[in-house]
């Protein structure tokens, strides 16, 4: 497990798996961090299938970092899936729609 984590912190006793830098108190959000190696931003990118022709999975996204080129292994953080958000549009439409 620990070769997943990338970069991390702890402050007091050294972990189990003996990885991270060790701080000597704690810190606020921004020293966290900046400590956790966390500082990047991230963006979303639309999926495609990998078939050729490609098809596009309209209802999930990419999360990438943008730190990272296109096809870094490293690259891509997460995938959202859209079609929650698109339902609750519906709904709130709907909703709005009979109270007025």
């Amino acid at each position: 497990m620990p070769e997943n984590i990338g970069e991390m912190f702890y402050f007091g006793d050294i972990l189990w798996h003996g990885q991270g830098t060790r701080l000597e108190s704690p810190v606020n959000m921004e020293e966290a961090i900046a400590a956790g190696g966390l500082g990047w931003e991230v963006d979303t990118v639309g999926l495609m299938t990998a078939e050729s022709p490609s098809s596009p999975a309209r209802t999930r996204v990419a999360i990438v970092r943008k730190d990272r080129a296109k096809g870094h292994p490293e690259r891509v953080v997460g995938v959202r899936h859209g079609l929650n958000r698109r339902w609750l549009r519906i709904i709130r439409k709907r909703i709005n729609h009979y109270m007025g």
